[in-house]
């Protein structure tokens, strides 16, 4: 995918559809196209797209976005996304669910994932 999100956006297509074509277009490069082992790898990744008229978070993995906003002249942080941690039940409910597995790794939590592409 050319990664000139402005052309796309120009043309119409959802930033949102832009940036799960590209989280897409990663893992099946990582899965397919590279020499990196990816059955017990991780990744994480934030992705923060702002306009004026919007602001858009993506994230994958054990990272967090947020955002700091001045309120009556105090700083205060608000959270844009949720860490997706395997020892969260909804989080490892949607890990088996896509074919992945959580399990023990050195004494962690270690997870591994399958992304139907």
């Amino acid at each position: 995918m050319d990664r000139d999100f402005k052309k796309y956006v120009n043309q119409g297509v959802p930033v949102k559809k832009i940036i799960e074509d590209v989280f897409i277009e990663t893992c099946h490069k990582l899965n397919h196209e590279s020499n990196v082992d990816t059955k017990f790898s991780g990744s994480t990744c934030v992705t923060v797209f702002y306009t004026p008229q919007k602001l858009m978070c993506a994230n994958v993995g054990d990272s967090r976005a947020i955002v700091g906003r001045l309120e009556n002249g105090v700083w205060t942080h608000h959270a844009l996304s949720r860490d997706q941690k395997p020892c969260d039940k909804d989080e490892m409910k949607r890990i088996i669910e896509c074919g992945g597995r959580v399990e023990p790794m050195k004494g962690k939590l270690s997870l591994t994932t399958k992304l139907k592409i």
